[in-house]
């Protein structure tokens, strides 16, 4: 189903005549080979739901045994227009297909960014043993 998407979209539409409407037996049979192949593909979109939900039970499992390990961040974060934003997070880092996840997250806008290192170091000795990461020199492209 998701062999070369990350996403699908499963439907199916059956369009019903009103039986009052019908006049001969030839239009009787031909809604009711209609009504057949509609349920048909009702019944195929929902043996696929059926295989999406397994899936997900298979992923949840991945989940909650995946090992990962904790990251405190503190990144520089230049906006193209010449603002400057310091972002501190901490992520679990699962690694593999399913990377980072974002635990918390503060965003400081340049003219704040004492309280952001001060908010860093806080975290830093909230979180003893975290990982830290710090990206916060000027970038080459920067003025």
């Amino acid at each position: 189903m998701f062999e070369y998407r990350s996403d699908a979209e499963l439907g199916a539409r059956v369009y019903l005549l009103n039986p009052n409407t019908m006049k001969t037996m030839k239009d009787i049979e031909e809604a009711e080979r209609s009504a057949l192949h509609g349920i048909e593909r009702l019944q195929n979109a929902i043996n696929k739901i059926g295989e999406y939900r397994m899936m997900l039970y298979e992923r949840v499992k991945v989940l909650q045994t995946a090992n990962y390990k904790r990251i405190l961040k503190l990144v520089r974060d230049p906006n193209w227009s010449g603002k400057k934003y310091y972002n501190v997070s901490i992520v679990k880092d699962y690694g593999g297909d399913i990377g980072e996840v974002r635990e918390s997250h503060e965003r400081y806008v340049g003219a704040e960014r004492a309280k952001a290192f001060k908010r860093f170091s806080e975290l830093k000795k909230q979180n003893p043993g975290i990982e830290v990461f710090q990206d916060t020199e000027k970038r080459t492209w920067e003025k």
